[in-house]
């Protein structure tokens, strides 16, 4: 038996300043909809800082203030380097925390071990489309691929769950892959 520790709250951390090209408010929604697979985190109240205000003027924080609240979000700016607005954010933190319903420590969990094969997935070619099924690997073909950062994490959880592998030992030469709804293709390494 072991007790259950888990997030209260979640805080969120986008970058205002669209230093990388990226849209702050598509950043909050690709997150979202990544905590929308997770049935214990989707419905757990949530805080979204804004970081980098440093680097916007004052009408340009006032315009992502704007955005998100139309969007029914609200927004923290704040300035991890120069600490502005980080007061604001840690004391909506703890009142959100306090308002927080708590989990009994003293209930124990038990939790049941089901041994399932390792390889939960098979890989089958489809007019010139290679098709990866399992649901742990469909899982992954929810992920928004518009950021380098997903399409890498991607790629490292295809190569470390054997589906590239896989995929090679079944004949596959660099072509499409498909994975749920979504269709990519990888550089074919040595």
């Amino acid at each position: 038996m072991c007790k259950r520790t888990r997030a209260r709250v979640l805080l969120h951390m986008v970058d205002l300043a669209g230093v990388e090209g990226r849209d702050p408010l598509e950043d909050y929604r690709a997150i979202r909809r990544e905590l929308e697979a997770w049935e214990e985190l989707k419905g757990k109240p949530e805080v979204v800082a804004g970081n980098k205000i440093d680097l916007l003027q004052p009408e340009e924080i006032a315009r992502w203030i704007s955005r998100f609240r139309e969007a029914g979000v609200e927004l923290y700016p704040i300035s991890v380097v120069t600490g502005e607005g980080i007061s604001e954010l840690l004391r909506t933190l703890s009142r959100k925390l306090d308002e927080a319903p708590r989990e009994s420590p003293s209930v124990p969990v038990q939790r049941t071990w089901k041994l399932v094969p390792r390889k939960g997935f098979r890989v089958a070619r489809d007019d010139g489309v290679w098709v990866v099924e399992g649901r742990e690997i469909e899982r992954l073909g929810r992920l928004d691929l518009s950021t380098e950062d997903a399409r890498v994490y991607l790629e490292e959880e295809l190569e470390r769950k054997g589906v590239f592998r896989a995929l090679r030992r079944a004949g596959w030469k660099g072509e499409p892959i498909r994975i749920g709804g979504l269709e990519v293709e990888f550089e074919l390494e040595g």
